[in-house]
């Protein structure tokens, strides 16, 4: 299985917002707007919280994003659509795609030479990734 990084390394999350369907985290670059089911587990792997879309509501999804580390060490996408974030402290931030009507997750961004970049895992195909120009491999894996 192939893995692509997304340009988050060594990237603070600076702000976080959420809704009853979404959770969304920027840093001063990118923006990952994630709608789950998300799992966040510990530098052991043991479970510290979950969240799903379609439990709880907002204060479901608040108190998710409290339990968050600050700082992305690594943003990896596995071909089956997973993405996880890996933070300083060990912990790992796991984004499942599901089957449904719309994306998982996305990000957006500005890349190194200024242009601006947009990926998505796409619903009812999580190994399908576009950007903004159609379906393109992702261009930080080459």
């Amino acid at each position: 299985m192939r893995n692509s990084a997304l340009p988050l390394a060594s990237h603070a999350i600076e702000a976080t917002s959420w809704g009853a369907e979404h959770v969304l985290l920027r840093t001063s670059d990118v923006t990952l707007h994630l709608s789950g089911p998300l799992r966040l587990t510990d530098e052991r792997g043991d479970l510290v919280g979950q969240w799903n879309p379609d439990q709880g509501g907002e204060d479901a999804a608040a108190r998710f994003v409290t339990l968050l580390p600050r700082e992305v060490q690594e943003c990896v996408v596995s071909e089956d659509g997973t993405l996880t974030l890996t933070f300083a402290n060990g912990a790992t931030l796991t984004d499942l795609p599901e089957v449904g009507p719309y994306e998982t997750w996305y990000a957006a961004g500005t890349a190194r030479d200024g242009s601006t970049w947009y990926v998505r895992c796409e619903p009812g195909n999580p190994r399908i990734f576009l950007d903004i120009l159609g379906t393109v491999e992702l261009p930080w894996s080459r």
